[in-house]
C-alpha cells in the first residue's frame, strides 16, 4: 500500500494532504514569501506554481499595488503586508468561531 503523498502548507508550514489550493491562500503565501524581495523563480519554486500561474497572479498583484517588480526582485509592498494583516485576522476569527 502507497503512503499518500504530503506536502507542506504554504503558510502554516504544517503537513497536509496534496489538494487544490484556494486562491486566497496563495496570494497569502506569495505575499508573505515576498516581503523581503525574491525573484520570480524563487516564488514559483517555493509556492509550488506553474510559470503561466505565477505571470497570472504576479501580475495581478503588482496591478492592485500589492506588489512591486524592480530589476527581477519582486516585493510586498504595504498595501500588501495590510492585506497579509487582514488575512490572518480573518483566519483566527475563524478558528474562534469553530472551537
Amino acid at each position: 500500500m502507497k503512503a499518500k503523498m504530503e506536502e507542506t502548507h504554504p503558510i502554516m508550514g504544517a503537513r497536509a494532504p496534496k489538494r487544490r489550493r484556494e486562491v486566497h491562500d496563495l496570494v497569502v503565501a506569495i505575499l508573505t514569501f515576498a516581503k523581503t524581495g525574491r525573484r520570480k523563480t524563487h516564488i514559483i519554486s517555493r509556492i509550488g506554481l506553474s510559470h503561466s500561474q505565477s505571470k497570472k497572479y504576479l501580475e495581478c498583484l503588482k496591478e492592485s499595488g500589492f506588489m512591486a517588480e524592480k530589476s527581477g526582485i519582486w516585493k510586498t509592498t504595504r498595501k500588501g503586508a495590510n492585506v497579509i494583516e487582514a488575512c490572518q485576522l480573518c483566519r483566527e476569527l475563524a478558528h474562534q468561531v469553530y472551537e
